[in-house]
């Protein structure tokens, strides 16, 4: 008994982070498809497979506009865009006076994700992409407290729907923006 008892405790503990990640994943999702639903006619699937993995969110405007967007988070932290380092990082607090900025390779390899599934999906000429205008705009969402730092070069933000939008280059554009923001980013332009 005492020799099983080690390797089954690390098997509960796997597999109750598994859960907890899971459960965080369900619960961006939720908040973010319920933020959505707040506009009539909108189309939204969740969890898009394609040969390359999986679309967080695939949403199709009324006007037919066509969205794929990643969902991440990472605590209590704002998150910058190197261009000399081609890489996302992240400020959060520290224990001190001095915040903590650690590189967050993930954040990158999750936007050239999105690039290539994205891709994918229009090769698979998708039954979602029906009655859209065949262009998908790819976007990062943060959600929980993780946030865009406002300190980014100011030439990445631009006017994106309704409100600015960090866009960077990873291998095409991608833009980033906060889960309290993705309504005016997807809303149309209005025109004067």
């Amino acid at each position: 008994g005492t020799v099983a008892a080690p390797p089954i405790a690390l098997i509960g503990g796997l597999f109750s982070l598994t859960v907890i990640e899971f459960s965080l994943r369900v619960d961006r999702l939720v908040s973010v498809i319920e933020e959505l639903l707040k506009v009539d006619g909108i189309t939204v699937t969740p969890s898009v497979k394609t040969d390359r993995g999986t679309i967080d969110l695939l949403v199709q405007t009324p006007d037919r506009r066509c969205f794929a967007f990643a969902l991440k988070s990472k605590k209590d932290s704002r998150v910058k865009w190197r261009e000399d380092r081609q890489d996302f990082f992240a400020t959060s607090p520290g224990k001190g006076k001095m915040p903590v900025v650690k590189k967050w390779s993930d954040l990158t390899k999750t936007a050239q994700n999105l690039n290539t599934r994205t891709l994918s999906l229009k090769k698979e000429k998708s039954y979602l992409l029906r009655g859209s205008k065949n262009i998908i705009t790819k976007a990062i969402i943060l959600t929980s407290k993780t946030t865009v730092d406002p300190n980014n070069d100011s030439s990445l933000f631009v006017d994106f729907g309704q409100t600015k939008a960090l866009r960077v280059h990873v291998g095409s554009y991608i833009y980033m923006i906060e889960r309290a923001e993705i309504l005016k980013f997807i809303a149309p332009v209005e025109k004067s």
